[in-house]
Formats: C-alpha cells, sequence, structure tokens
C-alpha cells in the first residue's frame, strides 16, 4: 500500500507534463504557421520576375526556389487564365541545376497568374504578374 501515494504522484505529474508538452508543441506550431502565412501575404514581394534574353520571354522565378522547403505545389496560369499549370520546383534539399530556374514564356504573354500551396496546406491568393 504505501506505493500507492508515490504512483499517483508519479500518475499526475505524467500528465501535466504531458499538457504542458502539448501546449508548448500547439504553441510553436502555430507561430511557425503565422510566420510562413506572413512570408507568403506580403505584397510588396514578387514571387515570379520576367526577363527578356535574345527574344525570348524567360519567367524566372528565384524567390519561389529559395522558400522551395515552404511550398507544397506551385500553379500559374497565362495571359488571365486560372493558374492550372503545375510549376515543378527543385527537391527541397537537392542541388539546383540552372535549368530549374526558369520556363520559357511565349511571346505573347502579357501575364502570369499564380496561385501557392503551402506546405501545412493553407493556399495564399491568386496574384496576378504582368509583363512590362
Amino acid at each position: 500500500m504505501r506505493n500507492k501515494p508515490r504512483n499517483i504522484r508519479y500518475f499526475f505529474i505524467s500528465i501535466i507534463l504531458i499538457i504542458l508538452a502539448t501546449i508548448i508543441y500547439i504553441m510553436s506550431s502555430s507561430d511557425s504557421k503565422l510566420v510562413l502565412e506572413n512570408k507568403f501575404n506580403d505584397q510588396s514581394i514578387r514571387w515570379i520576375e520576367f526577363n527578356k534574353s535574345e527574344g525570348q520571354l524567360l519567367l524566372v522565378f528565384e524567390y519561389l526556389i529559395i522558400n522551395r522547403c515552404d511550398i507544397k505545389e506551385v500553379r500559374y496560369g497565362v495571359n488571365g487564365s486560372r493558374p492550372n499549370n503545375i510549376l515543378v520546383l527543385p527537391t527541397c534539399n537537392g542541388d539546383i541545376k540552372k535549368i530549374e530556374t526558369y520556363r520559357t514564356l511565349p511571346p505573347s504573354t502579357l501575364s502570369i497568374s499564380v496561385h501557392l500551396t503551402l506546405i501545412d496546406g493553407e493556399e495564399t491568393n491568386i496574384r496576378e504578374y504582368y509583363v512590362e
């Protein structure tokens, strides 16, 4: 019978530690989720750029490559169409080849719409970028 109070104490201490660990986990994951959402909701950051080189129009997505570990999927559309085309980014920890940093677009391209799905499942609003 003497071990029963000790076992009850250990049980309650274990429960309290589990509750504290759960609270810390929830708080840390919600903070990181907020940082992730803010990172991609900042309208002053351009996700893509256009580059005209040797008569070709290039879609350059350096920002998306830099942040590829936070992105699950990138979809884009050309000239006002819905973002249905999938832009495949290099793997998160893999080496980046030069060819993976841009796409060649038709010279008639006027705009690109971009939509992201982040690794936490959140989706961004569609952004429209115009060729200048």
